[in-house]
This record gives structure tokens, C-alpha cells and sequence, in this order.
């Protein structure tokens, strides 16, 4: 894979804000928490000279119009929403951008492909060192394209089948009353 073809964006912000529609979770409101968490993210890119893709008035787009935009971007930011992990963590390595996201070094799980500085670009949660991140690896490209290598290495060696069928098998032999 070409890393370093020219792409069209800088960035991608291909989620959704703000969310438009009311969304509940559990009989509880949840829009109100993507939004207010995705807001500084997209004051900060609006305030920044770089070109963005992201969605208009939180208006999705099609598949292939989604896609087409992440694959043509150099960085792909993936705010949290219901938990940390986003499918744009998997977007990013799959179609050769440097994900940036949220700190997850807190984040204590098993088949963890998240290693600050080695998979993806760790950013303060409030967003404040977001313009500094992308700056970093805008005007440094090149010198990042491992991050997106060590990501598609990372995610094929931890979510291999057998994998997945040994975590999973681990957590049934741990449980009171089950015998292996």
C-alpha cells in the first residue's frame, strides 16, 4: 500500500456533528454527550488553515462517499462515542491514515492495539494539543507513515480468529463453576 500518494485531504472528520436527530441509548438521551464531546474538537479544526473533510450540518453521507473521503485524508481523527474504540480506529489502518484520537492509555482491555506514539497519536481529552498534533504530523508526514504500517500489523496479529477464540475462551474458563 502507497502511504504516501497524494491525498486530497489533510484531515477527516467524517462523524457525526452535531447529531441532529435525538439520540437515546438505554431510554437515556445521549446527543447531548457526542456533542458537547466532539464540539472543542470541531471549533479547533475550523480555526485551522488545512483542508477538512467532514460531514455538513452532521448529514451523512453515502458508504462510498465515506470511505472515498477517509482513504483520500493524511490524518483521521476519531473522537469516543458510546465507549473509546470507534470503527474509524480500524478505518484509519485500513485505508493509510494516521489516526489521532483521545489518550487511551487508561483504558485496561485485553487485544489492546492502542500504543501511543507506535498505532495512533494520543491527544489530550479536552482537545487542547489537537492543533499542535496535527501541525506535528502535517508538516512531518513522511516521518509518521510507520504509525499506519504498525497499526494494519497491530489490528492483523491481535484480531486473528484464533485470537479472538482464545480471549474469549480465557474469559469462560475464569468464570466460577465452568470446568474446561
Amino acid at each position: 500500500y502507497d502511504y504516501s500518494r497524494p491525498k486530497q485531504y489533510d484531515v477527516s472528520a467524517m462523524f457525526q456533528y452535531p447529531q441532529g436527530v435525538d439520540v437515546y441509548e438505554h431510554g437515556h438521551l445521549q446527543s447531548i454527550h457526542y456533542d458537547n464531546h466532539r464540539k472543542p474538537m470541531m471549533d479547533i479544526l475550523s480555526n485551522m488553515k488545512c483542508n477538512i473533510a467532514k460531514l455538513e450540518n452532521g448529514v451523512r453521507v453515502s458508504h462510498q462517499e465515506y470511505y472515498q473521503r477517509i482513504s483520500d485524508a493524511k490524518i483521521l481523527l476519531a473522537p469516543f462515542g458510546y465507549g473509546e474504540m470507534a470503527p474509524r480506529d480500524l478505518d484509519a489502518a485500513q485505508f493509510g491514515a494516521v489516526l489521532i484520537k483521545p489518550d487511551m492509555s487508561y483504558v485496561d482491555t485485553c487485544l489492546d492495539p492502542f500504543v501511543n506514539g507506535e498505532t495512533y497519536i494520543a491527544c489530550k481529552h479536552d482537545y487542547s494539543d489537537l492543533e499542535e498534533k496535527v501541525e506535528e504530523v502535517l508538516g512531518n508526514y513522511n516521518n509518521y507513515l510507520y504509525i499506519i504500517e504498525n497499526a494494519r500489523k497491530k489490528f492483523s496479529e491481535l484480531y486473528r480468529p484464533e485470537n479472538i477464540a482464545l480471549h474469549v475462551y480465557d474469559i469462560f474458563k475464569n468464570l466460577k463453576g465452568v470446568t474446561v
